[in-house]
């Protein structure tokens, strides 16, 4: 069973890469649905609690929320683009972060820079082409996460049962 469903997402993983900006779209559809759900919820937590102040923040929260994922679902291209933002400015952070704390590091700091440089690379390349980077960058990065979870589906039993040295 791990070995179909590796090799399913090692497939879905190329296709999404081959098509990033489909892939995009399904995951800000996804997302958006996913907040429409939470709203919701949190709607209806508001009902249930007994302090009126409570009560309004959830509701507040929850409607926020609710309007938040409908307007993602009524434009996904301007909710993927604004995603790409937030994830151009997380891998320029997270990027700056590792490499500041490489300095402080006691093992491994070549491996930090790399790590840090490679992140504030991709943040780089995904603001300064943005807002067409909008179209791909989504797309592409859940691709590669697709392939790879794949590929560890794969690989895991396989190290999990490899003879100890």
């Amino acid at each position: 069973m791990n070995v179909i469903a590796g090799i399913a997402l090692m497939i879905l993983g190329m296709v999404m890469i081959g098509a990033p900006l489909a892939a995009g779209v399904a995951s800000i559809i996804v997302i958006g649905t996913l907040m429409i759900v939470s709203g919701i919820a949190e709607c209806v937590h508001a009902f249930k609690e007994k302090a009126w102040a409570v009560r309004i923040a959830w509701a507040v929260v929850g409607i926020v929320t609710l309007v938040s994922g409908l307007l993602v679902l009524a434009h996904p291209l301007f909710g993927l683009t604004t995603l790409t933002l937030l994830v151009a400015a997380y891998f320029l952070v997270k990027g700056v972060v590792t490499v500041i704390h490489s300095f402080s590091a006691q093992a491994g700091r070549g491996w930090l820079v790399v790590s840090g440089l490679i992140s504030f690379l991709l943040g780089y390349l995904i603001w300064t082409n943005w807002p067409l980077s909008g179209y791909w960058a989504v797309g592409i990065l859940v691709g590669v996460d697709t392939l790879f979870s794949g590929v560890v589906m794969l690989m895991l039993p396989r190290a999990l049962t490899a003879p100890k040295a």
